[in-house]
């Protein structure tokens, strides 16, 4: 025996607002809960949860979910039971999406459902997947057929990255002249860079040398520097 499920607030709240739409009155939803329980009750606060969906469908309403079920396992049963889902607004719209997009009008687009489904348009969720996944595939053909009969077009695009074998390649072209900018810089700027700095360093070192010696020694070297050069007039004056 199928474990009880009680109704909840929400289903109420849909049986009485559908209730006021066919002008019912609360006895006349009392008849109505009586009849679908096969006479079991007459208050709505006893119902169950199929009991309550009962009532709403039968007052015109949708019924509803168990708050428990995810959906995808609502749709599995829907399928294993037969029941046919009707195409759904979004899936709708990503088909006319998908079509648009290799310029199918809507005439094409008529022909291509009465072709594939044997009417113009899909009536069901399951029909309308068929002539999406019909899109995607014929969209996937079209990039492949394009990637095979150019083939340098994709090495060659000037994007940054392009997908190929389902991967991303950066162009080979840039990568060379990138890394050959960097080899030849390095070439020119690290012998450049070092004759710069040891004449720096040259300077720097005879510039300190007489700012670091002290006055007496300067002096000193002034006055050996003097002997010499009258020694050397001297002999000058002797060989002449």
């Amino acid at each position: 025996m199928p474990k009880f499920q009680p109704k909840v607030s929400g289903q109420i709240k849909a049986i009485f607002g559908l209730g006021r739409k066919r002008k019912c009155t609360d006895d006349d939803l009392r008849d109505l809960a009586e009849d679908v329980t096969n006479g079991r009750i007459r208050s709505l606060s006893q119902l169950s949860f199929a009991e309550a969906n009962a009532m709403i469908m039968r007052l015109g309403g949708d019924p509803f979910t168990t708050s428990f079920q995810p959906r995808r396992t609502l749709n599995y049963h829907r399928q294993q039971a037969g029941v046919k889902q009707i195409a759904q607004p979004i899936h709708l719209k990503k088909m006319n999406d998908l079509a648009a997009g290799r310029g199918i009008g809507e005439e094409g687009l008529k022909n291509l459902c009465t072709r594939m489904l044997g009417h113009s348009r899909p009536l069901t969720t399951d029909e309308t997947n068929k002539i999406i996944e019909a899109l995607k595939a014929m969209n996937a053909r079209d990039a492949k057929k394009a990637r095979s009969a150019n083939p340098q077009s994709a090495i060659r695009n000037p994007q940054s990255a392009i997908e190929i074998g389902g991967g991303r390649l950066m162009d080979s072209t840039m990568i060379f002249i990138f890394f050959g900018f960097i080899l030849v810089g390095f070439m020119v700027g690290y012998p450049l860079g070092a004759m710069m700095e040891r004449r720096h360093n040259n300077r720097h070192f005879f510039d300190g040398s007489m700012t670091s010696t002290p006055a007496p020694v300067r002096a000193a070297l002034r006055r050996q520097d003097s002997i010499l050069n009258a020694e050397i007039l001297e002999d000058k004056r002797h060989a002449g």
